[in-house]
């Protein structure tokens, strides 16, 4: 769905937030603006790409590339990175990950919950760590002059590369469309929670438009739930590949 399907969806058929004269147009009294009503759509993909981390992403080379620079042990990651969830040195070899504050000995001293103050070494990295305060990725060795200029590509959960604009109402939300109409569950929450009158103090007037936008939000978390879900699935997933392979 695009966003102009999902607008006319919240707007229309969620919020009832558009009126018809006599003549049978549309009057222009609507208590959402366009802008609002998209503020709570993006908001509610960010939110599901980070809470599922469904969004993966290793082709990207401003989120998935790193250059190695001769004596740096850190590199800024993307803001829209979430998580690095795998990193391939130069093409041919897989690095090893450890946890940040990690400090390096030998390969044979790594070991759980246990430090090390190892002397600097450099070469050709064979290990990644990642600081999730400060959004940097480190790696161990420090890289040699010999190993400058190699790229460490990444395989990342990330946000949305472009957001969701007004101007583009044909783009279509980057998360699957599967879960298209459920971004409208979340922004229709959003919505209905800025805009909750008194109702003139009718007690159980005011309890049930509450109940009803609370069931926006478990209805979306639900989904939450389920696509994360799926995602671990995907992920434990082995196939084999070769003439043994037992595909019964």
């Amino acid at each position: 769905m695009n966003l102009r399907d999902l607008l006319g969806e919240l707007r229309r058929n969620i919020l009832r937030d558009a009126s018809t004269a006599a003549n049978g147009r549309e009057v222009d009294d609507s208590i959402w603006t366009d802008d609002a009503l998209l503020l709570y759509i993006r908001d509610a993909e960010e939110k599901f790409a980070s809470q599922t981390l469904c969004l993966r992403d290793s082709r990207t080379a401003a989120i998935a590339n790193i250059t190695l620079v001769a004596d740096q042990e850190e590199y800024a990651l993307d803001r829209r990175t979430i998580s690095v969830l795998g990193a391939q040195l130069d093409g041919r070899m897989v690095l090893g990950r450890a946890n940040w504050g990690t400090r390096f000995g030998s390969d044979s001293q790594l070991t759980p919950n246990t430090s090390y103050q190892a002397p600097r070494e450099t070469g050709e990295p064979r290990i990644y760590y990642t600081d999730r305060d400060t959004g940097f990725l480190g790696v161990y060795p420090i890289p040699s002059a010999a190993a400058a200029g190699k790229v460490i590509r990444l395989q990342v959960a990330r946000r949305p590369l472009v957001p969701l604009a007004k101007n583009d109402l044909d783009a279509e939300p980057e998360i699957p469309e599967q879960w298209h109409l459920d971004l409208v569950e979340w922004a229709a929450w959003r919505a209905m929670r800025n805009h909750d009158p008194d109702l003139d103090n009718d007690v159980s007037a005011i309890a049930l438009v509450r109940s009803r936008f609370e069931q926006h939000r478990t209805r979306f978390e639900a989904a939450v739930l389920e696509c994360k879900r799926d995602m671990k699935y995907l992920n434990v997933q082995q196939v084999e590949f070769g003439p043994r392979a037992n595909w019964s």
